[in-house]
């Protein structure tokens, strides 16, 4: 991964932000809050996982950029340019010290993925909805899964039907749609594989597990909002 030095743009990411930009803050109920002196893009937001280090953080930062901070190297930038008004989501990698992999559509509303280890930032085939952020876990068996609210074609409108990704490239639909402009989450499941969570169309919440297929869970939802789902675990890195 591309990680930047101590040139003159570093020294001035880490010094005060100009007026009006966001900037990225951690919590921890150890430390407390934390000012990371690093700039945000505008309607997005940070997503962080816990590595072997500790907490790896992915966000867009002012320029639309994709970033990450990393708990080793601190600020690191790819330079793959992030659709406007969505967000990053990233997960670890089992097995790999400090080891992570970040998914975002682009621009071109194709979602791609970055890793700890290397600069590339290759398109992975799901396409993602105007708008909408993609979600990514890992599995207890080292898999990696991705979800996205769909569309048809980068040229084609949206339908928000979910599709998950496997890191063995095997994509399941789950003949579900997802709410205009909202986002899915997925996390294990806990009897194996996934569970994806997403607003459904009657501002309500929905969930799917492989084998048992679409559940209404009845809770309501504002309709402009977006779920998150986490496995409780134990589990070390």
């Amino acid at each position: 991964m591309k990680h930047e030095h101590h040139s003159h743009e570093r020294h001035r990411l880490h010094g005060r932000l100009p007026r009006g930009h966001n900037g990225l803050w951690s919590y921890s109920s150890r430390a407390g809050a934390r000012n990371l002196h690093l700039g945000m893009a505008p309607n997005s937001s940070p997503s962080a996982t816990m590595t072997s280090a500790g907490v790896a953080i992915a966000y867009a930062d002012q320029n639309g950029k994709l970033c990450v901070f990393d708990p080793v190297l601190g600020f690191g930038g790819y330079g793959a340019p992030v659709a406007a008004n969505t967000s990053p989501a990233i997960t670890y990698i089992l097995g790999l010290a400090d080891g992570y992999r970040i998914t975002y559509q682009a621009p071109d509303h194709l979602v791609h993925t970055a890793d700890s280890t290397s600069t590339a930032t290759p398109a992975t085939p799901l396409i993602a909805s105007v708008g909408t952020s993609p979600a990514i876990t890992t599995l207890p068996s080292g898999e990696i899964d991705i979800v996205v609210s769909g569309r048809n074609s980068v040229s084609g409108g949206s339908d928000n039907e979910l599709r998950v990704m496997a890191s063995t490239g095997v994509i399941t639909t789950l003949f579900a749609a997802s709410q205009e402009g909202t986002s899915p989450s997925i996390a294990p499941a806990a009897g194996g594989g996934w569970v994806a969570a997403w607003q459904n169309g009657f501002a309500s919440i929905s969930t799917f597990v492989l084998g048992t297929g679409v559940t209404g869970t009845g809770l309501s939802i504002d309709p402009r909002t977006s779920p998150s789902i986490a496995q409780i675990t134990s589990t070390r890195r």
